[in-house]
């Protein structure tokens, strides 16, 4: 499942809710959780947040906190367009970005 969100990535296409969720349910057993588990960039979605609200439900764990930040999009969008400079990758493309 991760190989085939790395091409659906590197076609510059968002992953699908459904993969992404099946991706970390695969892992966050895997995760030493004693001290928290944070996650990066997930969830993205309102049907992402009620996925992972369920996977903790059924292992009697919640979420603690949520943190999210506000930054203008030229911002963001300058960001990624020095990333794919960078790191030259396939999904930081101006028509992909905007």
């Amino acid at each position: 499942t991760g190989r085939e969100a790395g091409r659906i990535m590197a076609a510059g296409d968002l992953v699908p809710d459904e993969l992404i969720v099946d991706i970390v349910r695969s892992r966050l057993p895997e995760a030493e959780t004693g001290a928290g588990v944070l996650l990066d960039g997930f969830p993205r979605t309102l049907r992402q947040a009620q996925a992972l609200d369920a996977m903790l439900a059924g292992e009697g764990h919640n979420v603690d906190f949520v943190l999210a930040l506000d930054v203008p999009e030229q911002d963001l969008v300058d960001r990624l367009l020095h990333r794919a400079a960078v790191e030259g990758r396939a999904d930081d493309t101006r028509e992909a970005i905007t």
